[in-house]
């Protein structure tokens, strides 16, 4: 670099207690490399590599003085990576069936030459592809997933996932939360209180009996009793519907 930069508060040029630094900008791809002692520069880049990139060096003084060099382009030739980065999904090991409304993708993406620089599903960015463990929501029915890699170069690898959502079964018959809250309302709201029949009075006759004296047994209310005749299937309602949720749970634990 001292061939090509001289500074005019030295008498000689080069001069060896000169402090003049030299910098580069404008590379990416390739590495530039500045010995601080001989100044001479060095170049490499990434085995996979090929294309051009414009650089320029830089020489300032100890007082904050400057001066850029020409623009350089420096050229790479050779074999560029066109190989796809690898997709491994170990979750599921294949298109599955679940009654989760939630399921969790896991899986890796490597590339032995330039690397892999981002990966998606359905879009969405997704960190640490080595090692990336997601989780999608789930409709019912068919739910596609894509996960898309993409390496350093622009080499891509796709892969997609099926993920098939069923209602829960119980007793061999399928039911969902949905079902089971319009099968409640709709009880509850058509239920209608039975009347029941009030007891016959006894008719009197001849002479006339003072009971005032006896214990009287407390009335029974009929309004309160008729509510008996529709609660017992409301609770059974209920009951079959607390066993779905804790099957639920169950089911989701073991899964995960």
């Amino acid at each position: 670099m001292d061939d090509y930069f001289s500074d005019p508060n030295n008498s000689t040029t080069p001069n060896p207690n000169q402090t003049v630094t030299y910098s580069v900008s404008g590379n990416t791809r390739i590495t530039v490399s500045i010995d601080s002692s001989t100044h001479q520069v060095s170049f490499n880049q990434p085995s996979w590599w090929v294309g051009s990139e414009d650089v320029t060096f830089r020489a300032t003084d100890p007082y904050g003085g400057y001066a850029d060099g020409n623009e350089i382009t420096l050229t790479v030739t050779g074999t560029s990576d066109t190989t796809s980065p690898v997709i491994t999904i170990t979750q599921p090991a294949a298109s599955i069936s679940t009654t989760l409304d939630k399921y969790t993708i896991k899986g890796s993406v490597t590339d032995s030459e330039s690397g892999v620089a981002s990966l998606s599903i359905n879009g969405v960015s997704i960190s640490n592809p080595s090692n990336f463990s997601t989780d999608v929501a789930l409709s019912l029915g068919d739910n596609s997933f894509i996960i898309l890699a993409t390496d350093n170069v622009g080499n891509t690898a796709q892969v997609t996932v099926t993920i098939n959502r069923t209602q829960a079964a119980i007793g061999g018959s399928t039911v969902s939360n949905y079902s089971l809250r319009s099968s409640l309302k709709t009880l509850i709201s058509n239920a209608t209180p039975a009347v029941l029949s009030q007891p016959e009075t006894p008719e009197t006759t001849g002479s006339v009996i003072d009971n005032s004296n006896q214990k009287k047994e407390p009335e029974s209310n009929p309004e309160s009793s008729s509510y008996l005749i529709y609660i017992f299937p409301i609770a059974a309602i209920l009951f079959i519907y607390l066993i779905y949720r804790r099957y639920a749970r169950e089911h989701q634990s073991t899964v995960d």
